[in-house]
Order: structure tokens, then sequence, then C-alpha cells
């Protein structure tokens, strides 16, 4: 596994909210590192805040600075000011005002997010024709703490941080003349671990999942399953006669509250590119929107969206400074995308889920260019790669 570029401990602890947590009860203690003291540090890149089909996209948003002398079930990340843009809006600024997130752990992988501490900001989401605040605010639901293991040394293995929480906001000027009240905030951060400079495994108690007769299973309920795309099995998506695939592709599935023969995940991509052709390469992003993808232990998987009308999107864009779209791929719902094959790997709580994707034939809409597709609509894709999830 790729380690996080460091973040330099020393020199951001300043601005940490909490720069030591303390120890919790045994019974509430989620988050533990193989060593004590330990720095945890963790970026997030391409965090969303979304109202309706608009998005602010924060390519490196609040990461986490702190030391950790006991387990603990609370993670909570600095402050400061942050560059964002918005198709619609334009280039934006996210002033945190003294607000920070924090993430505690709730039953099985869940978490409650928070923007805290109360009384702190507002927050300020403000752009170019859109100015947006949002208060302090906690007991929200849906994000998640959740392993990741990396198969190298038990030292590599870290905690994804997911963020995936509707907050409540409000519109202080321009927007269009859209009324908003709530903002859609989703992101991930890979938390890391080290002692004196040396890496330390950080790491969260989740229960054994594999595939039985009910589809999808885990030890004990509730879970949420996750994963990164395994080495050398890159997930590439197919558009029209380019091949996308990305440096970073992270998965995280709905809550699993028992068996079931279909999981819905969200997914996160970074450092997207086209494959060379004839040495021409074209930069990408991957943007699920209001969708996931679907997974069905018959073998198949598909998209489906919660918002009518909406689309995952590949977009292509003609320069490296990704200001010029050259053309758009849009996945609208669908299912029975196959092939699907799954293995479950590792024994007890070490279970994972192999899933080995070759789906062929998934349907998507093209805008611009026919770079991505000779068609305006009912074009033809394939998505390949492997993920194992636990």
């Amino acid at each position: 596994m790729k380690r996080i570029r460091k973040l330099g401990l020393a020199a951001v602890m300043a601005l940490a909210l909490s720069a030591t947590v303390g120890a919790t009860s045994a019974s509430a203690a989620t988050l533990t590192a193989d060593l004590y003291p330990a720095a945890v540090e963790g970026q997030g890149y391409n965090h969303v805040f979304q109202t309706g089909s608009h998005q602010f996209v924060c390519a490196e948003p609040p990461g986490f600075a702190m030391e950790v002398g006991a387990p603990t079930n609370t993670v909570t990340t600095w402050s400061g000011s942050y560059s964002c843009t918005s198709k619609l809006y334009g280039s934006s600024t996210l002033e945190m005002n003294g607000c920070a997130y924090s993430l505690h752990s709730g039953a099985g992988s869940n978490a409650t997010f928070e923007v805290g501490p109360p009384g702190c900001g507002p927050m300020k989401l403000n752009g170019a024709t859109c100015d947006l605040s949002i208060s302090a605010q906690g007991g929200l639901t849906g994000s998640s703490l959740i392993n990741e293991v990396n198969g190298e040394s038990s030292s590599d293995d870290s905690v994804l941080a997911r963020a995936d929480a509707l907050l409540a906001a409000s519109e202080t000027g321009g927007c269009a003349g859209l009324t908003i009240n709530h903002l859609v905030y989703g992101g991930t951060w890979e938390l890391e671990g080290s002692v004196g400079g040396a890496p330390v495994g950080l790491r969260i108690q989740q229960p054994g999942v594999y595939t039985g007769k009910g589809g999808f299973e885990a030890e004990n309920y509730p879970t949420v399953l996750s994963g990164n795309q395994d080495s050398g099995n890159t997930h590439v998506l197919t558009i029209g006669s380019r091949a996308v695939y990305c440096a970073e592709a992270s998965f995280f599935s709905d809550e699993l509250a028992g068996p079931s023969s279909s999981l819905a995940f969200d997914a996160e991509y970074g450092g997207c590119w086209t494959k060379p052709v004839l040495g021409v390469v074209f930069p990408a992003l991957i943007l699920m929107n209001s969708c996931k993808w679907t997974l069905d232990t018959g073998g198949s998987m598909g998209v489906g969206c919660t918002e009518a009308g909406d689309g995952a999107e590949v977009i292509i864009y003609a320069d490296k400074a990704m200001s010029k779209v050259l053309c758009v791929a849009t996945y609208k719902s669908q299912a029975g995308v196959t092939e699907v094959k799954y293995a479950t790997v590792g024994e007890g709580s070490g279970r994972g889920i192999s899933v080995g994707l070759n789906a062929k034939g998934l349907d998507y809409s093209r805008t611009g260019s026919t770079l991505c597709g000779s068609q305006a609509e009912h074009n033809s894709s394939t998505y390949t790669g492997g993920t194992t999830l636990r």
C-alpha cells in the first residue's frame, strides 16, 4: 500500500481543535493503534457538498492531525480555509471559522458526524455567485469508521473515515435564486498512525464478511463493507474510444443489517486519466452524484440513483488544468449487467469478499466530443477490476 503524503504533524498540531484524544471505556473504544502514544494523520481528497444537482468539490478538505494515547471512539479534523469549485457557481472558499468535523463511532461500523464544537462558526461556503452558511450541528447519521487491511505489513493497516451526512444549511446570497435548506456532504479520509516517524497500524474491530446462501453475510450485524481497488487489478471504465483508470478507488456499502443478495456501494475515485492512445492522455473525474454502484450476488451489477434523472458522471477534460470539458458520460439507473464474480477469502473475523468485475454493457449517454461515444444515448461500456471487501 502507498501510504498517504505525510502532513507534518508538528506544523499542523497548532491548528487541530483537539490535539490529544484521551482514553475511552473499553466497551466504547473503536480506533486502536499498535503502539501508544500514536500520531494519527489523514488527508481527504475531492470532498463534495451537494444541493440538488449542483455540487461544490473541495480538492483538499480539512484533514486530521492528532495524538491518541489510548483507544478512542472520536476523531476530529482541524479548522482552516480551503479552496473548492462548482460548475454552476464557480470558484469558492470553505471557511471553517473555528468549526471542525468529528466522527463518533456507533453501532457496527456506523458513526455519527458532527460539526462542532457547539456554538462555533458558522462555517461559510462562499462562491462567486452563491454564499452558504453551515452552523454547528451533531448526531448526523450515515458516516463510518472502517478498517483498510492493506495486505503488506500490519504496521501499514489504516482506517477509512467516511462522511455521508445531511447538513442543515442556508443561502446567504446569490445561488441563482434557489432556496437551500440542506447540503449533502460526502468524503473520505485515510487515517494512518506513526510513533516517532515510524508507521504503526490503526484498526477498528469489524466482523468477518462473506458470501453465503443469503448473499452478502457477516458474523454479526449491522456492519458496513468497504475496500479499495486491488493492487495489480486496477478498476477500468471504457468510455467510447478511451479507457479511464484511477490511481485511487474506494468503495463503501450501505448498512448491511442482515443477509442480503444485493448491496449498494458509494464510490470515490482520485487521480483519474485515460490510458494513452498514440501517446495522448486526458485527465478525468468520476462523480457518483446521488448514485451508487449496486452489486448482486447472482453475478451482476448496476447503478442506483436517489434523485430523479440523475446519473453517475465520467468527465474527460481536454487539458491538464481540467478547465475545459471534452466530453461527459452519464450512467443512469440500471441493473442486471454481467458479469461479477465473488469469493470468500481469509478465515473467521478476518474473512472478506473478493469481487471480480467484468461487467459488459453498462449503458450511458454522452455529451460533448464523440471521444466519449458515437451516440448521444445508449452507448455501451465495460467496467473491469478487482476489490476485496471487509
